[in-house]
């Protein structure tokens, strides 16, 4: 009978043993599978985040491509076509602060006073120290006939970055216009050493700045 009794609970020991190995497997195999699809789904997620700031680049770089032409159809005063391409530029980030400030000295340029202002102003909420953004305000405020104003905004860029040479020449020829004749060689001078193009830009401008300075002995020398 003893013997008996202690076959039984021999053979019940055994099929607890291998209850418990089939269940510790199977544990093992479920969290193997869990581990697996962790893996995959952190695997996706980082693929994923990297296919996205891959395209924000390629659109960033398009926008910048787009701006870049703006610019060269601004400075060649081809002020529609800069506007159309601003507006592409645009459909592809509405953040442009470049975008809005090219697009709103060129409609300045058309005489768009009120529709350049606002978009000029736009561009400088979304960012306030914006060199070319704050020189092409000065531009807009010159365009428009206000030389105090114009002035204090060339100065405003001077804030940002004391050697932005188109601002101090801008300051130069507003000084130049008032004949206020020691602010202004000051100022052409310090422009023409960061720029010696400068020296043509007067030149080219004698008539509609510098006439009055003819004979003024600093003047001949810094242009000549």
């Amino acid at each position: 009978m003893k013997i008996r009794l202690l076959f039984v609970l021999f053979c019940i020991c055994i099929l607890f043993s291998a209850c418990n190995n089939a269940t510790k497997n199977e544990n093992s195999n479920i969290n193997s599978k869990v581990n697996n699809i962790s893996s995959a789904v952190i695997s996706s997620k980082v693929n994923s985040s990297s296919i996205s700031s891959v395209a924000v680049s390629s659109s960033l770089d398009e926008v910048n491509k787009i701006i870049y032409q703006a610019k060269e159809n601004y400075y060649a005063t081809k002020y529609n076509e800069a506007i159309k391409l601003c507006d592409s530029a645009l459909e592809l980030d509405q953040n442009s602060y470049e975008a809005y400030t090219v697009k709103g000295i060129s409609l300045s340029r058309l005489y768009r006073l009120t529709e350049g202002e606002k978009l000029l102003k736009k561009a400088l909420e979304i960012k306030s120290d914006y060199t070319y953004g704050i020189y092409s305000m000065a531009m807009y405020y010159k365009i428009k006939g206000d030389k105090d104003k114009c002035l204090e905004w060339f100065y405003k860029a001077l804030e940002t970055d004391e050697n932005d040479v188109w601002s101090i020449y801008g300051a130069a020829t507003i000084y130049a216009d008032r004949y206020e004749v020691d602010k202004a060689l000051e100022m052409l001078e310090r422009s023409i050493k960061l720029e010696p193009e400068i020296k043509k830009i007067a030149q080219q401008q004698y008539a509609l700045h510098w006439e009055k300075f003819r004979n003024n002995e600093k003047f001949i020398e810094l242009v000549n």
